[in-house]
């Protein structure tokens, strides 16, 4: 009786973990958000930021699936924004394409970073 409890048991449990992989998982909708967070994490903006600091990132992202930044309200990050985060490719769940975007970004300097 054992022996049969634990093959129904066993059957149970990959034909539940079958189901659970061949299951579409729902990704984030704040997927690209976080893709452009890591981008921006491994950019070198030490050397320009001293301090906690707050900006506007206005882009796009084309057909290619890149990001174009558009403007920034920091002049003096606008640059380095750019170069950070132009031309790099995103998977897209929620934007659309050519449109334009804003997103708030925060950038602290300290022991948390």
């Amino acid at each position: 009786m054992k022996t049969f409890k634990f093959i129904g048991l066993s059957v149970a449990f990959v034909v539940c973990i079958g189901y659970v992989a061949a299951k579409e998982v729902p990704v984030s909708k704040k997927s690209e958000i976080m893709q452009l967070q890591n981008i921006l994490q491994h950019a070198d903006l030490g050397q320009y930021v001293k301090t906690d600091t707050k900006l506007q990132v206005s882009f796009i992202v084309n057909n290619n699936n890149e990001i174009l930044v558009t403007s920034t309200n920091n002049t003096g990050l606008d640059h380095v924004i750019k170069n950070a985060l132009n031309y790099h490719k995103i998977t897209l769940v929620s934007l659309e394409k050519n449109k334009i975007y804003t997103l708030p970004v925060s950038i602290r300097f300290g022991k948390d970073q």
